[in-house]
């Protein structure tokens, strides 16, 4: 018999279960299929263009064409910011050590303001 949806996503370090959702299902299967593989699911934000997983260890932005943006462990993340501009939003994850071009942070992106508000607060969530 072959499988009708994904395999029911299960929580953190915990492996919690909770009431059945396709999105949260769907992103642990590619994430389980990512570099990511093998790490506990946790959250993930579909930000329309691009979308981020979230394990318990690290941050992972895939392009809308599957190709890896940025990945990032917890550990080297200080804070996280929503930042907005002139028709721009995006979310500012700080670093503890600057990149090899002097930045202290990535950015991300966004294409409103509520993807925005919506990746930094499961970014805080994650890192409190």
């Amino acid at each position: 018999q072959t499988q009708v949806r994904p395999r029911r996503a299960l929580y953190g370090v915990d492996r919690a279960i909770r009431n059945y959702r396709l999105d949260d299902a769907t992103a642990a299967t590619i994430q389980a299929r990512s570099r990511l593989g093998g790490e506990e699911y946790l959250s993930h934000v579909d930000m329309t263009q691009n979308v981020a997983l979230m394990s318990v260890r690290k941050l992972l932005i895939f392009s809308g064409n599957g190709e890896e943006v940025l990945l990032l462990p917890y550990k080297m993340i200080t804070k996280v910011e929503t930042h907005e501009g002139a028709d721009r939003y995006s979310v500012k994850i700080y670093l503890k050590e600057p990149k090899p071009d002097g930045t202290d942070y990535e950015e991300v992106m966004c294409p409103n303001l509520k993807i925005a508000d919506l990746l930094q607060k499961e970014l805080s969530n994650v890192l409190s």
